[in-house]
């Protein structure tokens, strides 16, 4: 009971006050936005399913959208972040959708993707490297379905651009994806997640290991729903641009066992922690940050000066240790740029796919 009454004080303070998400707009009452959502919509060419493992003789599958109106020649794969699905690309892909073929998957125990028991597949399949390895095996079967793209740009967005990270610098995916890689020239991250992380997120570590029973008593009482809607106003560049389906989406990755099960793996797993101290296991963590100089092409880090989240030092840090990299600061701009700021991320994935860094200065603030 003791362990219950915290929780029951904050639903009192909650339900005392006015309740944040019925605040947020829809996505019907932005027309800018609205307008970017129909149009990726409009574009979509297939969902494809793609088995990437199996359990006993039984395969898991995730899935992925194929849009745009752009030629086939090139595909650019957009990766999620944590806690999140391929709908946080809709803005940018119905702004890149105008020039370019997307591939956009869900992550494995994200989206419409399955969600297979870390008991039973290893948690290691939820950790970025697993997540890289699925990317790749479905990618590989779209390519060998649909026909094979002469480029492949990789862009990735906070943990998504911790999976392009191992995409690009683990010799082993390397190995067993050549056709892949050899069609591979150049990627763009978005404020993405660096594994040298000396601390654990206390509120994602308290995500991480919350039970059922727990849970269930936050979503009755609207705690979770409230904090997560004032966490992403609090995280956002424009928060009146925060919409009910942001926090809808991440309510979603908790909804039910199955759900819980895999978003709590992929929050653990996506930095190496022991698992009962919670302090950094510096020997694997220093194994994926010397992959950083395996990566042979050129990067643009885009990264928001006022993130909250991933702070932009990160990004410094990244642009020392990766080998052929620049870093553009958006001055006002916060973690989720994809979202914020969806038309300036599309242009600058046009800018980079047509001149991958020549002659570019290696930092420079854009407004």
């Amino acid at each position: 009971m003791k362990r219950l009454l915290p929780l029951l004080l904050i639903a009192l303070a909650v339900t005392a006050c006015a309740p944040t998400y019925k605040r947020l707009p829809t996505l019907d009452q932005v027309p800018v936005f609205k307008s970017l959502a129909d149009a990726a919509e409009a574009r979509r060419v297939r969902v494809w399913t793609h088995p990437v493992g199996e359990i006993d003789g039984v395969p898991y599958s995730i899935v992925a959208e194929e849009t745009g109106a752009g030629p086939e020649e090139a595909l650019v794969v957009l990766i999620h972040g944590l806690v999140s699905d391929r709908t946080t690309w809709q803005f940018v892909s119905g702004r890149l959708g105008e020039t370019h073929r997307l591939w956009i998957p869900d992550q494995l125990g994200c989206g419409e993707s399955d969600r297979p028991s870390p008991l039973e597949i290893g948690e290691a399949e939820y950790s970025p490297s697993g997540s890289a390895r699925q990317i790749l095996e479905a990618l590989r079967r779209r390519n060998d379905e649909a026909g094979w793209p002469e480029r492949i740009f990789f862009v990735g967005h906070s943990l998504g651009g911790a999976v392009a990270l191992r995409i690009l610098g683990s010799e082993e995916l390397r190995a067993d994806y050549p056709r892949i890689f050899e069609r591979v020239d150049s990627a763009m991250l978005i404020a993405p997640l660096e594994f040298a992380v000396s601390r654990s997120n206390e509120t994602l570590d308290e995500m991480s290991r919350m039970g059922s029973f727990k849970l269930g008593i936050a979503r009755g009482t609207r705690i979770f729903k409230e904090r997560v809607a004032q966490e992403l106003l609090h995280s956002a560049e424009y928060p009146d641009k925060v919409f009910k389906l942001d926090v809808d989406r991440l309510l979603n990755a908790f909804d039910g066992k199955q759900a819980r099960l895999a978003t709590q793996a992929i929050i653990r797993q996506a930095v190496p922690f022991d698992e009962w101290t919670r302090r950094p296991d510096w020997e694997a963590i220093e194994s994926l940050v010397d992959d950083y100089a395996k990566v042979d092409i050129p990067v643009l880090l885009l990264w928001g000066r006022r993130d909250e989240t991933l702070p932009l030092s990160m990004g410094y840090k990244l642009l020392a240790e990766l080998p052929d990299a620049r870093l553009r600061i958006v001055a006002e701009g916060k973690h989720s740029l994809q979202s914020d700021r969806p038309e300036l991320v599309a242009d600058w994935i046009r800018r980079f796919l047509a001149d991958p860094g020549d002659g570019w200065t290696a930092v420079e603030i854009i407004e």
